[in-house]
């Protein structure tokens, strides 16, 4: 996930993603890595 948001950011150029500032990265991402980490809390 991670290293997608890099590729697309860094590499490939998505201006969607290029043109966003951090706090809005991590705004979009950390719920889907809070969720990657923390979904086998309850198994």
């Amino acid at each position: 996930m991670v290293v997608g948001l890099v590729v697309g950011r860094r590499i490939v150029g998505v201006p969607v993603l290029a043109n966003a500032d951090l706090e809005t990265l991590v705004a979009l991402l950390a719920p889907a890595v809070q969720n990657v980490l923390t979904s086998g809390e309850n198994a």
